[in-house]
Formats: structure tokens, sequence, C-alpha cells
């Protein structure tokens, strides 16, 4: 756990969900748009969560595509091993029909049908700076191989990560496994979805989530899926038709996503760069100040940390470093790194700010 034509999916969302929402349930009692489905789903913010608005972004999706099939969904919120475990045993309409979001795995392929993907996620690897401050310097997964990771209950977790979470302790879910990595010093890193993981440490951490970073360069992107349990001899026709409402959606401009490369960062402040005429933009690797990069004018990113120039009030003229902001980098050349830069630099893009 998603856009109007040429935009984020979240502002389709917010504009075409609504109006939807509001000619579906003013039918006519008795009519076919009236059909209900049970869906099965967990805690996975900001995708999916039972206390988001319309359930999270997957969620809004969904709804969107069930109601271009005429159907209502019914969202039930449970751990996700349980999800899983119920929707693999329905065999029946009138029961679940199915679950999101799920990367594909060979042993869910024997139990579920999957959808076209509904969203790109990417995972990242978060890491406890103080207790393992080394860990920043890390330049490939392969050398995480021989490190303790704390992993989720029942997750699966992209291929290239996986195969280097040797060792693992395991907690039931993703908040857990934080706090875990917050305490313990015999465990090294967390994988998890970049926007996951910082919602639930500003939402379960606040205090502490600033001792948590993310190891830069090491991101891994998947698609996810809605997944409809083969046992239900309905299924596959039901998928089929989830795969060409979703792209009649699609085709018709309501939803966009093409532009989801953007969503690792569409939680924060989303800025554009630009330095007066004859200066050029300097970033610096946060691990490795010294190490400098050119960023071209008109670059887009994140804020995932303003300088404390911007966020503390103070008496003296703030220091040299307090305007520093650290940005995940959303635009090629350089899309998917995390630097510092002078927040001079920072234009905020209207209507992409919080």
């Amino acid at each position: 756990m998603h856009h109007l034509a040429r935009d984020p999916i979240k502002t389709a969302i917010a504009v075409v969900f609504f109006s939807l929402f509001l000619s579906f349930w003013m039918v006519e009692p008795g009519s076919a748009q009236e059909s209900e489905v049970q869906l099965v789903t967990g805690d996975w913010p900001p995708y999916v969560g039972r206390d988001l608005e319309g359930y999270g972004e997957c969620a809004q999706l969904v709804t969107l595509v069930l109601a271009e099939m005429r159907l209502r969904p019914r969202y039930e919120f449970m751990t996700w091993p349980r999800a899983r475990e119920l929707a693999e045993d329905s065999q029946s309409d009138d029961g679940i029909r199915g679950t999101f979001p799920y990367i594909r795995t060979e042993e869910r392929q024997k139990h579920f049908y999957f959808s076209r993907a509904i969203v790109k996620v990417p995972t990242v690897i978060f890491y406890n700076h103080r207790l393992n401050a080394d860990l920043g310097k890390v330049t490939s997964l392969e050398e995480l191989a021989d490190r303790k990771p704390v992993l989720s209950e029942d997750y699966a977790y992209p291929t290239p990560i996986d195969a280097i979470l040797n060792d693992a302790v395991v907690e039931p879910d993703e908040s857990s496994a934080f706090k875990r990595l917050l305490v313990d010093e015999g465990v090294d890193f967390v994988p998890a979805a970049l926007r996951v993981g910082k919602a639930l440490l500003a939402r379960d951490f606040p205090n502490r989530q600033s001792e948590i970073r993310v190891i830069p360069n090491l991101s891994v992107e998947t698609e996810q899926y809605f997944m409809v349990p083969k046992l239900n001899p309905s299924s596959f026709g039901f998928k089929e038709e989830f795969d060409a409402a979703l792209g009649r959606l699609i085709a018709s401009g309501l939803v966009d996503l093409s532009h989801q490369g953007d969503a690792a960062g569409s939680d924060d402040t989303i800025v554009e760069l630009v330095a007066p005429v004859g200066e050029s933009i300097v970033a610096h690797e946060p691990e490795a100040p010294r190490r400098t990069l050119l960023l071209p004018v008109g670059t887009r990113a994140a804020v995932i940390t303003w300088g404390t120039a911007y966020t503390e009030a103070r008496v003296d003229p703030p220091d040299s470093t307090a305007g520093i902001c650290r940005v995940l980098i959303l635009t090629d050349p350089n899309r998917g790194r995390m630097v510092d830069v002078n927040g001079r630099y920072l234009r905020i893009v209207p209507g992409r700010s919080p």
C-alpha cells in the first residue's frame, strides 16, 4: 500500500475517490452496485491501515478498481500471517475474495492468483546509527551477509535482500522489529519499505526515530499485488475482471501508475533544487561528507530531514551546518540516492508538501 494523468496517484484519489464513493452509495437498494466483497489486509502505513484515510493508498486504489467492477469492498484488518492464512483457505464468493499488498513469491503462487501490480515499493536497509554507525559506510548488500537482521514474521523480502538475511531475529511485526533495533546491541539492521519504516518510526517511536537511519544507495524496488485464493473456483475470473477494471482506469487517465517511482518520498515535502545564476548545486554523501556530486538544476527530491536552522528557534545565527538538509533524489541521473544539500537551494513544489 496509488493518479490523475500526469499526476501522482494520491492526487487522483483525492479528487476521484470521493466522487466515485459518493455516487456508489447513492445507488438504488438491491442494485448490482451494492454487491459486497470481503477483503483482508494488515497494518502497513501509508499503503494500508485501519486508521488511515480511505484505509491507505493501496486500499483507496483497490476501492476504485472494485467500484469500476460495480463492487463494494468490506475491509477487515488483522495480522499479516492471519490475513494470508484466511485468504488462502477461502473457497467461496461468500468468504474472503482477496488480500493485498503482497510481493510475488513461488510459495504464494501455489495458493493465489496475482493481479496486475498495484504499487511499486522501494525496500531499504534501516540501521541504528547510535549503536552501529559503521553500517552507514556499507556500499553493497553483500557486506551485510554476516550481520544480524531483524525480520517481521511471515514477510517476504525482495530477492537481492533475502539473499543476505542470515541468522535473523524474527519479530511479530515491523513495529516490534524497529523496537528491537533501538534497544538491542546484538542486532544490526531491519529491511523494510522506505515509507513504511519512516511512518512506523514517526508513529511509534517519535522521540527516538532520529537514531535510525537508512544505508544510502541500497534500495530495491518491488511490485506489490492484489492476491486472490486459488481454492475459490471463481477467483481466476475475479482476478481477470480486476485486471481489466484497473486497465480501464489507467486508459481513462483516472489512475496513472507510471509515476510511482516518486512514491518513495511522497510522504515528505517534495522540493526542486534551484541555484542562483553562476552557482552549482553541490551535494554531499551523508556518511562521507568529503565525497560530493553536482546536481542538475531542477532535480526533484523528497526532504528526509530539515536542517536545524529550519526546525529550532535560536537567538544566535545558525552555524554552517544548521542549514544542511538530507534529501532523497527522485529524478535521474541520481534517482534513489540520499544526499545532504544546503537548504537554500530547496524550493517546495506546490501541491506536493504535507
